[in-house]
This record gives C-alpha cells, sequence and structure tokens, in this order.
C-alpha cells in the first residue's frame, strides 16, 4: 500500500472513529494486543502508553512485540508443473519499541505514531525444485544442465538483528478495544547462502559425485535466490495488524 493511500486509509477510519465517539475515550494506560505480521505471523505486544497532566507527557508509550512463523509453520508457495517448486519462508523477531505521538491526546490524530527501536531474530528463505527435472542454469559464463529424480534446495539465512523505524495508528473501536496497524523496516545486516542437491541426479551429463562443475552448479544456485532475496538481504519489511485493548 502507497504511503498516500495509508494516509487515507487512516483519515477516513479516523473519521468513523469519531462518529462513534470513541476516539475520545481515554488513550492511555497499560495495553495487550495480538494480530497478524505478514512477514513473521502472529504478532503479540504488550505495553503501555504513559498519562500526564503536561501535553508532552501524552506523547510517548513503550511496547514490548514479538512475531512468529513457527505457530503456523512458516509460509509457502507452491507451483505444479513436471516438477515441484515450492518458496518456504521462516522468521522469529521480539523487539523493545519507543511510540512517539506527535499529537498528543489531539482528536483522533493523537492515536498516529512514529516508532523507533531495536529488533533481535532471524529469518530463512528456501526455494526447492524436486522431481524429475531437466533444468537449465547459467552462471559465470558457463551453463549448468541438472537432470534426473531428485531435489534441488538454494537457502538464504540472515539474523534480523537491527534497528526499527515505521509508524502506526490505533484505531478507536469500542471502549478499550483498538484496532492496530503497523509498517516499517529493521535495518539489517548481509546473510549467508548455502545450496544442496539429492536424489539422482546429473550435472552436465555426469554424476554428482566428483562432479568438476558441481561447485559451479552451487554457485548458480546462491545466485539464483540471490535474486529472489534482493534488498531484503538490508533491510526486512515489518507490516502487521490486530486487535488490541488498553486498560
Amino acid at each position: 500500500m502507497k504511503f498516500k493511500n495509508l494516509l487515507k486509509f487512516i483519515l477516513v477510519f479516523g473519521a468513523v472513529s469519531l462518529s462513534t465517539n470513541n476516539a475520545f475515550a481515554d488513550i492511555s494506560g497499560y495495553q495487550v494486543g495480538v494480530g497478524y505480521d505478514v512477514f513473521a505471523g502472529l504478532n503479540v505486544n504488550v505495553g503501555k502508553r504513559f498519562k500526564s497532566d503536561n501535553f508532552f507527557g501524552n506523547m510517548f508509550a513503550l511496547r514490548l512485540d514479538m512475531s512468529t512463523s513457527s505457530v503456523i509453520g512458516g509460509f509457502e508457495l507452491t507451483a505444479e508443473d513436471e516438477n515441484r517448486f515450492k518458496v518456504k519462508f521462516e522468521a522469529f523477531k521480539v523487539g523493545a519499541l519507543l511510540d512517539f505521538y506527535p499529537f498528543g491526546d489531539i482528536w483522533f490524530l493523537g492515536n498516529l505514531r512514529v516508532s523507533g527501536g531495536y529488533y533481535l531474530g532471524n529469518y530463512k528463505i528456501q526455494e526447492f525444485i524436486e522431481g524429475n527435472m531437466n533444468e537449465s542454469f547459467f552462471f559465470d559464463n558457463k551453463n549448468y544442465v541438472v537432470s534426473g529424480n531428485g531435489k534441488l534446495t538454494t537457502e538464504y539465512k540472515n539474523k534480523m538483528n537491527g534497528p526499527y523505524l515505521g509508524i502506526g495508528f490505533d484505531f478507536a473501536l469500542i471502549a478499550g478495544l483498538k484496532l492496530y496497524l503497523d509498517a516499517g523496516l529493521v535495518f539489517t545486516g548481509n546473510g549467508s547462502f548455502s545450496s544442496g542437491l539429492s536424489g539422482d541426479l546429473t550435472v552436465n551429463g555426469q554424476p554428482v559425485a566428483n562432479n568438476p562443475d558441481i561447485n559451479g552448479l552451487l554457485g548458480a544456485l546462491n545466485n539464483e535466490i540471490d535474486q529472489t532475496v534482493g534488498k531484503l538481504k538490508n533491510f526486512f519489511p515489518v507490516v502487521k495488524a490486530g486487535l488490541l485493548y488498553r486498560f
């Protein structure tokens, strides 16, 4: 969703919140939230938004946030043709966040926040091709043809350790119940690639065992997943939504 469309959504939903007289409810207190993180699965967070007689004292909140794909077993995309092509994604992260509400407790805009913090975690992206195959890969000015019945695996792993910056909004529903929305980036370093073959396969017509082309093929497979990962080598997107209760 583009930022302009996201801003329109916030304004429209905020107007709806006003019409239900919930936008003027007390926006401070402890909170517990459960939702869904698009790139990391189940999201759980706890925190507190502070309240003060001072206007500036109403601008801050603290959250502990965790997301994990293990509850749902990761994400898989599968394409069925002569071979079975599958992409699997797994992630886990936990972090501490400081929320800044630039409008304090003014109107429904008091629910708009800018968030910063730090996450710890990891993620893994895997690509599989398995079955009876005749696949061609080009790498470093050489073509590699893999034939036979077996499985090719490429994998990218990275630590999700880094600073986070994002924006968010809490939409008032009823009493202390709210819909929360967050979007941002965790800035990470580069991870590692690995590849493997199994089954009855040949590379350029020769068995895998003692094949001088095997290292070049593994380089080609690593290059393939490098194209898939793209800019995820430098940052990890965070897009999540859910329900929270503030009391």
